[in-house]
């Protein structure tokens, strides 16, 4: 519903049967999103220039691979 949001990629989980959604603010603007998926309606905030990825609950997911 945010027309500055793009879905770049729709896939299965690499580790599971889950789907994965992923979105990318493309107009340096920050704001909500609000999408449904599998008929859960999930709504978050995005920031400017930000890549955000879902599962297909809604779960907000942290691909980062390491800590410092």
């Amino acid at each position: 519903d945010n027309e500055d949001v793009v879905v770049s990629a729709v896939k299965k989980s690499e580790d599971g049967d889950e789907a994965i959604i992923r979105f990318c603010e493309m107009n340096g603007k920050s704001g909500e999103i609000t999408f449904e998926l599998f008929g859960k309606k999930v709504k978050s905030q995005i920031g400017h220039n930000e890549i955000k990825t879902f599962t297909g609950n809604g779960k907000i997911l942290n691909l980062v691979e390491w800590e410092k």
